[in-house]
C-alpha cells in the first residue's frame, strides 16, 4: 500500500498541475494516509485509482459520486467481474482504465 499511496500522490500533484496550475492543495496541506491493520491489503492498480481519487476530490473540494465503481484492472477477465459486481451493487458509474481489453 506504501507505494500505491506514493505513486497516487505523485500523479494527483502532476494531475492538478497540468489541470489547474492555480490550485494551491498540495503547497499548502500534507497528507498522511492510515490503512489499518485489518484492512485488505489491496495494493497495485486498484488501489492506486482509488488514492488518486480520494486526493483529488480533495484537491478539487469536490466529493466523488458515491455510486461509482472504479478499478484499475486491465484485464478482460477482471474487467467483466467488476462490471457485474458493479452491477450488483447499484452503481450508476463504472471507471476503468484506458487502456482496458
Amino acid at each position: 500500500m506504501k507505494e500505491s499511496a506514493s505513486i497516487a500522490h505523485t500523479f494527483a500533484r502532476a494531475f492538478m498541475l497540468r489541470r489547474d496550475p492555480a490550485n494551491r492543495y498540495f503547497a499548502d496541506t500534507s497528507i498522511h494516509m492510515h490503512v489499518p491493520a485489518g484492512a485488505t491489503p489491496k495494493d497495485g492498480p486498484s488501489a492506486g485509482a482509488a488514492i488518486i481519487t480520494a486526493i483529488v476530490s480533495l484537491a478539487l473540494n469536490k466529493p466523488v459520486r458515491s455510486d461509482l465503481a472504479m478499478t484499475g484492472e486491465s484485464s478482460a477477465a477482471a474487467l467483466q467481474k467488476r462490471r457485474l459486481m458493479g452491477h450488483s451493487y447499484a452503481a450508476r458509474g463504472q471507471a476503468f482504465p484506458a487502456n482496458s481489453a
